[in-house]
């Protein structure tokens, strides 16, 4: 049987309304049928964050609009309006305490829910929704008060998560909001996400795109596999000339017994994007099934050369060290993670954990301050607890 490994976003965590900073987490789930991490094996697994009283809510159809997925019902704008645009003027406040209407007990009391790909109205009724709901609940609000709104999509990013033998590996799409000369995104995982990319504008087709891809993948994971070939076919119509939904196409046109229009996908794929590494490893193991050593070869070659620089990779890699036990080869990788993504607190801190456990109190020491300096908030206090710890001395930082 295919192996598959799906890819999607998962935030966690509430979200404030920042000046000037990057992140309002939505959602764009897409498959790859590869391991990440060599020689895990990978199988058919369904996503994670799947609940059984979700399926009581049918997603939106396949011809519907961005407009009919942000369309507010008459009880959502009332208290929106009561409770924020009828008391604030000035766009500034309104995008505060529109934050705080979404989560608070008095306002909806939203909550973060990874399954819960929901329109607007859908949201409203059930109180919770993924990063894809709450994306275009912000901008369904956003449109209504007035404010400039668009939604950013941040491609290469460092989440993942693992359930079972199932991997998944995470994009990103962000809402930013301008007041004036001030820049605000809204984030449900400021803490979560790591972009390894900057967000880059996406319009309305786009964001529609992401939602009937979500829901494929969805549908995919449930085996309705007649509803996520319709569903990722609609996706492409959209956005055509997204290689990712190609990639997803082809992962489900697979699982369909469709190998043909897999491939067809998976080169579709490789022509928007020669680097897309889930596609390349889907292609890899389509043709080595075949025996068609020739046509994998070159494919292969690119996609070692895509892990080396892969962050993601690295990082994965030098976890499966550390839990084996293998600090030494834990500290290289984690290195060459740090190589390619410098700046990143949480892969200074992973590697002052393999420092210490290897003896090398020093490195761990440096490692750690690395990471503090490059954090701020509960993150920056919690590794200068850790650091005055290691050095045996009390202190707040």
């Amino acid at each position: 049987m295919q192996t598959l490994l799906i890819i999607a976003v998962l935030a966690l965590g509430a979200p404030t309304a920042e000046p000037d900073t990057t992140g309002a987490t939505v959602a764009q789930p897409s498959l790859i049928a590869a391991p990440l991490i060599p020689d895990s094996p990978i199988s058919d697994s369904t996503s994670p964050g799947s609940t059984a009283d979700d399926t009581a809510l049918l997603p939106a159809p396949q011809t519907a609009t961005l407009d009919d997925l942000l369309r507010m019902p008459p009880a959502l704008r009332e208290a929106f309006h009561q409770q924020v645009l009828d008391h604030h003027r000035a766009p500034t406040d309104r995008i505060e305490t529109m934050v705080d209407f979404v989560f608070s007990a008095a306002g909806m009391g939203m909550r973060y829910d990874e399954s819960a790909t929901y329109t607007v109205a859908q949201s409203w009724e059930q109180r919770r929704a993924n990063c894809i709901g709450f994306t275009l609940l912000f901008l369904a609000l956003s449109r209504e008060a007035g404010l400039s709104a668009r939604p950013q999509e941040i491609r290469q990013t460092l989440i993942w998560q693992q359930s079972g033998t199932t991997l998944y590996r995470n994009s990103h799409v962000n809402l930013r909001l301008q007041a004036g000369p001030r820049r605000y995104t809204v984030d449900v995982a400021r803490d979560l996400v790591i972009a390894l990319d900057e967000p880059i504008a996406i319009n309305d087709q786009q964001l529609l795109a992401h939602y009937q891809n979500n829901i494929a993948i969805k549908q995919m994971a449930q085996g309705q596999i007649g509803a996520a070939l319709a569903r990722i076919e609609a996706t492409l119509r959209l956005d055509p000339d997204y290689a990712i939904h190609w990639g997803n196409a082809g992962v489900i046109r697979l699982r369909s017994g469709d190998e043909g229009g897999a491939e067809h996908a998976y080169l579709r794929a490789l022509e928007l994007d020669p680097d897309e590494y889930g596609t390349l490893f889907n292609l890899v193991q389509l043709y080595d099934s075949r025996g068609a050593a020739a046509m994998a070869a070159p494919l292969r070659e690119r996609m070692e050369s895509l892990q080396k620089k892969d962050p993601l990779y690295q990082f994965l890699l030098a976890t499966r060290f550390e839990r084996e036990g293998d600090f030494t080869q834990a500290i290289e990788h984690y290195q060459q993670a740090i190589r390619h993504h410098r700046d990143e607190h949480r892969f200074h801190a992973a590697l002052a954990r393999a420092y210490l456990a290897s003896g090398d109190r020093d490195g761990a020491e440096r490692a750690l301050a690395r990471a503090k300096s490059l954090s701020d908030g509960e993150a920056e206090a919690s590794y200068a607890a850790e650091l005055a710890q290691l050095r045996g001395v009390p202190g707040n930082g």
